[in-house]
């Protein structure tokens, strides 16, 4: 059972004051809170509360990939950090909001993601660090505004909910019909979709020197490697020797290009910025899962061959390159269809000139 206001206002630990406060206030208000709405010192505690767990996983990037209802330009979160007075804090969110003109990101996250990460050259970045060390100094100065406005959250032991009421779910009778809209992965044998992983991941490969053009060639070789792999395991019918290495290599490929310009432990140079290194980290995850679909079972393969479709199209699409987009969905297409006219099963191998004859 939650504990109440009371019990959570004598706790010892503002760690879990904190919490438990802030899941009165979701219980209380429902999960769709509009911040906007909320009482002063409901939405100071809400906003630097959950702001700083998202912050905290993985820097603003991760802030910055979603939005708190009511708030679409940060406003109500920077200020909400100035209230609760952890300077160190409060400046870091301050100053990277200054990134952005007049300090209002785009409502757009896509265009929200693409200003902040063009403009940061490493990652995490000075900001992201500060946050970072403010952390528990955070967690204290929010214990004490809890503390010093008890009152504000004394309602929220009431059963009154502003929750609207649920709505009895339609019967099965009355529920439109699902249909199919057409061919997933699914549908393709287990060989057929690690070659159409592979092939996706190798559409976009040409994008990893493009926006790192001083990767490494130990770097470059890995996501090449890891692409040939999961190609000759499609076209053998079988796992080959080195998957799993190649895996790793490219995940540590993926890692690298996210950390920025330079990478000072190996003095190698990095992507320009954020924004390149998304890019690139992109190709050698398409990589990294083509790869990791030729080692998996039957279920597991399915899943890292999605995978590396949607890391494919993710660093086609944030490169601005639509052909590929459409390419790959088209190829996708021209191999089911073969799939289907050919008979294939799940012992079919595929042979790597398979897309020039499709």
């Amino acid at each position: 059972m939650a504990k109440s206001i009371k019990q959570l206002l004598a706790e010892a630990d503002n760690f879990k004051l904190c919490d438990g406060v802030v899941t009165r206030i979701i219980e209380y208000h429902g999960d769709n809170i509009d911040v906007s709405a909320l009482r002063q010192e409901e939405r100071v505690v809400f906003l630097v509360w959950q702001a700083a767990g998202i912050i905290g996983n993985g820097g603003f990037r991760y802030l910055f990939e979603g939005n708190f209802k009511g708030d679409p330009y940060f406003a109500l979160t920077a200020e909400a950090f100035r209230t609760v007075g952890c300077q160190k804090a409060a400046e870091a969110v301050q100053k990277t909001l200054a990134i952005f003109p007049h300090s209002r990101p785009p409502t757009d996250i896509d265009k929200r993601l693409r200003y902040y990460l063009k403009r940061i050259t490493s990652w995490p970045t000075d900001m992201d660090m500060q946050f970072f060390e403010a952390q528990d100094d955070l967690t204290n100065c929010l214990a004490r505004y809890i503390r010093s406005h008890a009152e504000a959250f004394a309602h929220l032991d009431s059963r009154k909910s502003r929750q609207p009421p649920r709505k009895s779910p339609a019967s099965a009778e009355a529920a439109p019909p699902r249909t199919k809209t057409g061919p997933t992965l699914a549908d393709l044998p287990r060989w057929a979709r690690v070659a159409f992983a592979a092939h996706c991941a190798r559409q976009v490969l040409p994008l990893l020197a493009q926006h790192w053009p001083g990767v490494p060639t130990k770097h470059s070789e890995a996501v090449r490697r890891a692409i040939e792999l999961a190609e000759q395991s499609a076209e053998e019918g079988r796992a080959v020797e080195g998957l799993q290495d190649a895996v790793r290599r490219a995940i540590l490929v993926a890692g690298a290009a996210l950390r920025g310009r330079s990478d000072s432990a190996q003095g190698e140079s990095g992507p320009e910025n954020a924004y390149s290194g998304t890019i690139a980290s992109y190709v050698a995850k398409a990589a990294e899962k083509a790869a990791e679909a030729a080692q998996a079972d039957a279920d597991a393969a399915l899943q890292a061959a999605a995978e590396a479709w949607i890391y494919a199209i993710d660093a086609a699409s944030w490169a601005e390159d639509e052909s590929v987009v459409a390419k790959l969905q088209e190829d996708f297409h021209k191999l089911y269809r073969t799939a289907i006219r050919a008979q294939w099963t799940d012992q079919t191998k595929i042979p790597s000139e398979i897309w020039s004859l499709l």
